[in-house]
């Protein structure tokens, strides 16, 4: 998956960039990227919906601050707004960025 985990003695507030190129396998469906902080989804702040026209690949992008504990992991997860379609993920990239103590 995609996942990062901050090393012990690192805590402090991050920057989360994280970027995706994929496609549905139905058209007119809204797809949810979220972030999600040490298991738990960090709320609608570091989510984006992205409303897929057709079954082309697509590139999502999206940045936020949030603060991280040490051994915290953030990972992203994709979900869609109707059961039973097929996200296509062509590649993934997550990045967390140190800001401050």
């Amino acid at each position: 998956g995609n996942k990062i985990t901050v090393s012990s003695g690192n805590n402090g507030l991050y920057r989360v960039d994280y970027s995706v190129s994929f496609k549905n396998s139905v058209a007119n469906h809204d797809i949810y990227f979220t972030v999600f902080q040490g298991g738990v989804d960090v709320g609608d702040k570091t989510r984006t919906i992205y409303n897929v026209t057709d079954t082309n690949y697509h590139v999502v992008s999206g940045s936020f601050i949030v603060t991280i504990n040490a051994t915290d992991y953030v990972d992203l997860r994709t979900t869609t707004s109707t059961n039973g379609d097929v996200v296509t993920i062509l590649y993934a990239n997550l990045n967390i960025t140190k800001i401050s103590n």
